[in-house]
């Protein structure tokens, strides 16, 4: 069905989108949410050709990027590649011990993640989630994803502080060749 010029206009796009981590919300987002996939390829030109006549694809990477404003340590957990929302919830600041230690002020409670010597990767599923104005859906999937985030939490005394957001997708080896990375929806109707 070819689009008539009342519908290219139900194909714009406002605002930003929300990010999903095996069906968790990571959070509320601010600025651009960029979805980025890239291939990369090796032309082949014979000797004494003026032009190639082959051409491989060699590498493909599909990226999501965001920021997200919402400082929590499960958001964070998932963030980073954690499989699940799992902190410590506790009414002590845990096991700080040594030259660490310090005095809490009396009856809080504190949530912890710890951090460090973890060499193993968890995959997870990433999905990005726009509603146009008109509230049909864009989306984007990462079947088998991997977070390359950095842990960078800046404190400004006039801005919001906001925390980046990268996850890179692995092929699935066990899907169908051509739907190995993810997919793109667009809702028509």
């Amino acid at each position: 069905m070819a689009l008539v010029k009342n519908d290219l206009v139900e194909q714009v796009t406002v605002g930003s989108a929300e990010i999903y981590i095996n069906g968790v919300s990571v959070g509320f987002l601010k600025e651009n949410v960029d979805i980025a996939y890239t291939r990369t390829k090796l032309f082949f030109k014979p000797a004494n050709h003026l032009f190639e006549v082959k051409a491989y694809a060699i590498d493909e990477a599909f990226e999501i990027r965001a920021k997200t404003a919402q400082l929590n340590l499960g958001n964070i957990r998932l963030a980073l590649g954690y499989s699940d929302t799992a902190v410590v919830p506790s009414t002590d600041i845990p096991a700080i011990t040594g030259n660490c230690s310090y005095d809490q002020p009396a009856l809080t409670s504190w949530d912890s993640l710890t951090i460090g010597g973890d060499k193993s990767e968890n995959e997870f599923c990433v999905m990005v989630e726009h509603i146009r104005p008109n509230g049909l859906r864009v989306m984007a999937i990462l079947y088998k994803a991997v977070s390359n985030t950095e842990l960078v939490i800046p404190f400004a005394e006039d801005e919001f502080t906001l925390h980046d957001l990268v996850f890179k997708a692995l092929g699935d080896t066990s899907r169908t060749v051509g739907d190995q990375i993810g997919m793109l929806l667009n809702q028509t109707n």
